[in-house]
């Protein structure tokens, strides 16, 4: 886009009232990205400990944790985040 039509553009958005409406939907999307990944990482390190004194092998409890962790943020972003 050039110039002139990035201010239409802006001055549509700002007009109709859609700039609010976009910057809220940026807030939400923004805290449930950090919700999600925070939940991930407390879920794989959760994981690491018990296993860990399960198995007592910290290397394959990190990898199960790390892996259920990644998988958690995969699920969580597909299915809460980018949902359509």
């Amino acid at each position: 886009m050039d110039t002139q039509q990035d201010f239409y553009h802006h001055l549509f958005l700002q007009r109709f009232g859609l700039l609010e409406i976009i910057h809220k939907k940026i807030i939400k999307s923004f805290f449930i990205f950090c919700l999600i990944y925070f939940l991930g990482g407390l879920e794989m390190s959760l994981i690491i400990i018990s296993l860990n004194r399960l198995i007592d092998n910290y290397n394959i409890a990190w990898l199960i944790g790390a892996f259920i962790g990644a998988l958690n943020n995969y699920l969580g972003s597909k299915y809460f985040l980018f949902k359509k």
